[in-house]
């Protein structure tokens, strides 16, 4: 293991696995009840031709300065909003754009800050410190990154 988040019942790994003679990062989901592993989610190691995390620091600076023109600049057209592993919560800058537009407005002290990230291929994989309405509050937000904006992000809450 290189690097291991944690949060509530989910372990997020960054490992070195060797099939064949051949060494190969890669990510691997655990999902856990008391005693056991409940669920395993891999994420694969993917060429990119870009660094993945400038985008994601651009619209983490944009969030923290509730700028919101900035904070969906960083976003594809398209951009999809899932908590994990699979629910589709929303679909398309517009709404994307709305839903931040009132959480700008109505929460001044929002703040988030990265506790700990695994990158991987165009992977971004971040666990966050969130300050909302005076209360301290922990996610993972797993961003997807294509043609250098973020087109897809996954919660785990």
């Amino acid at each position: 293991m290189i690097n291991r988040i944690t949060h509530k019942n989910m372990v997020i790994d960054e490992e070195l696995i060797t099939v064949n003679n051949t060494t190969k990062r890669q990510v691997t989901i655990y999902e856990t009840d008391d005693d056991n592993i409940k669920t395993m989610t891999f994420i694969s190691n993917s060429k990119t031709d870009s660094n993945p995390e400038y985008i994601v620091n651009e619209q983490l600076e944009a969030y923290n300065n509730k700028d919101l023109n900035s904070f969906v600049k960083t976003y594809s057209d398209d951009i999809k909003l899932f908590s994990f592993p699979y629910k589709q919560n929303s679909e398309g800058k517009d709404l994307l754009k709305e839903q931040y537009a009132t959480l700008f407005e109505n929460v001044p002290d929002l703040n988030a800050e990265i506790v700990n990230r695994i990158v991987i291929g165009n992977k971004v994989i971040d666990k966050e410190k969130v300050l909302i309405k005076g209360e301290t509050f922990y996610a993972i937000a797993i961003y997807e990154i294509q043609n250098d904006l973020i087109s897809r992000v996954t919660f785990i809450q």
